[in-house]
């Protein structure tokens, strides 16, 4: 396993595309958290976006937005192995298939991994500048930090079962942006009065971070906002790891039951 893990970081680092993708991902996350004050703070509450503990929040809910490219950059990887035919050749060689697709999913952790250290630094260093008391480094916001974490391991673990289930890297972003519009449509009009709306798989995963300047969106939109809170559903993080449990089995049930 020692040795899939540093197969897939040499892969990893010399692929032009994750360092574009990721330097990209960096730069807006930066620009979008640092405008976070320039917003109208709706109570009290949100007066302080990027101070601590409440960066933690600010930071984790901005950088959410932009979860599509390091998903795209999943579903590159994964699209690569099939085109030029890396799966099937780490089969040839004795690699169960089930292995293969654990191996896979280190890029997923990894990533994730890497991303979330650069929200942390991020929100460190956006907290210090911004004069906030070090004191109050370790508010309950904090705990967003792991919801974001199990956001991006889901969200990315979502977009690897598309691109297992469809192989072809240009049908599978479609498939991907795709059911992001269809869970929209789920959300607000088929399942608009009932609870399964909240337990749909992106939605589960949305409501791990949260907006700083709800308020405002309530005036603003129109829509219903939910009740505020300072810290992280566990509930909500509980059933994400679910999600992502069962993105991770249909990836290894889908790639056992075919031909690579």
């Amino acid at each position: 396993m020692l040795d899939l893990i540093s197969i897939e970081y040499i892969k990893l680092k010399n692929n032009s595309s994750f360092w574009i993708i990721l330097v990209f991902y960096m730069l807006i996350s930066f620009y979008v958290v640092g405008k976070a004050d320039s917003l109208p703070a709706g109570s009290d509450v949100f007066a302080n976006p990027l101070q601590f503990p409440m960066i933690w929040l600010t930071s984790t809910y901005c950088a959410s937005f932009l979860v599509l490219f390091p998903s795209i950059l999943i579903i590159l990887n994964i699209g690569n192995e099939f085109k030029y035919k890396t799966a099937k050749q780490h089969v040839i060689d004795g690699l169960s298939k089930t292995t293969f697709i654990l191996s896979k999913f280190i890029s997923v952790c990894l990533i994730a991994t890497i991303i979330t250290i650069y929200v942390i630094l991020l929100s460190l260093f956006l907290g210090w500048q911004s004069g906030g008391e070090i004191q109050d480094f370790f508010g309950e916001q904090f705990s967003f930090i792991t919801g974001f974490y199990i956001q991006l391991i889901g969200v990315l673990s979502f977009a690897f079962l598309i691109a297992i289930l469809f192989k072809r890297t240009g049908i599978s972003i479609v498939v991907f942006v795709g059911y992001y519009f269809i869970e929209v449509i789920l959300y607000y009009l088929v399942f608009k009065d009932s609870p399964i709306r909240d337990y749909l798989p992106l939605e589960v995963f949305n409501s791990l971070t949260f907006s700083p300047i709800k308020d405002n969106l309530d005036s603003f939109s129109g829509l219903s906002i939910p009740e505020f809170k300072l810290s992280l559903n566990w509930f909500s993080a509980a059933i994400g790891a679910i999600y992502i449990a069962i993105c991770l089995s249909l990836s290894i049930l889908i790639f056992n039951r075919r031909d690579v």
